[in-house]
């Protein structure tokens, strides 16, 4: 068993750290992150207009940005495979099949937590002392870690069952999801978003 998840493991973190999403990803990640360090210690603006600022980029990152990224990355965990006909080895070689969708969903999951994880900790970071505290990092650190599993399945299957995934999980995000997770009652407990 552990021999068969770990081979699903490498046989998936190779291509995807190679692939043009990631790449995309963390060049987007630094732009922001030079830019919003750019705007914090520049001294052009007034700390409570750039606090509020950094404060609205931290929520935008959970509610947008961490659903985004799921839709985006969770296209590469087996549908991309199969698109490129690169998941023929892993289908027919020593790993059973849902070891391979787990291990490939998780690591996915793990990639997309890890990704706006790391944003949320520097825009924490670039905040300072105006935070809400360590347990609010917390508590949005494990928002992330959940959130981001729970949404990378829900799309790897969309994006398996459909072959127009992200269009499809957009909608579902946009027009669902998101008016969803705003309902003022227990429904509202459904969405990953809340």
């Amino acid at each position: 068993m552990i021999r068969s998840a770990s081979i699903a493991f490498w046989t998936f973190v190779t291509p995807v750290m190679a692939s043009r999403s990631v790449r995309i990803g963390v060049l987007l990640a630094v732009f922001f992150v030079l830019g919003v360090a750019g705007v914090r210690f520049s001294g052009l603006f007034p700390d409570r207009m750039v606090i509020a600022s950094l404060e609205a980029a931290r929520h935008f990152l959970v509610m947008i940005g961490l659903p985004v990224a799921a839709i985006i990355l969770s296209d590469t965990a087996l549908r991309d495979g199969i698109q490129h006909r690169t998941l023929l080895y892993s289908l027919l070689g020593p790993v059973p099949r849902p070891t391979l969708a787990i291990v490939r969903t998780g690591a996915t999951a793990a990639l997309v937590g890890a990704f706006v994880g790391s944003l949320l900790l520097i825009s924490r970071g670039l905040l300072g002392s105006a935070g809400d505290g360590a347990v609010a990092l917390a508590r949005e650190i494990l928002a992330v870690l959940v959130g981001g599993a729970a949404y990378t399945a829900m799309f790897g299957f969309i994006h398996l069952i459909n072959r127009r995934g992200l269009i499809a999980g957009l909608v579902l995000l946009f027009l669902i999801d998101l008016p969803l997770g705003r309902v003022p009652f227990g429904i509202r407990n459904l969405s990953p978003s809340y």
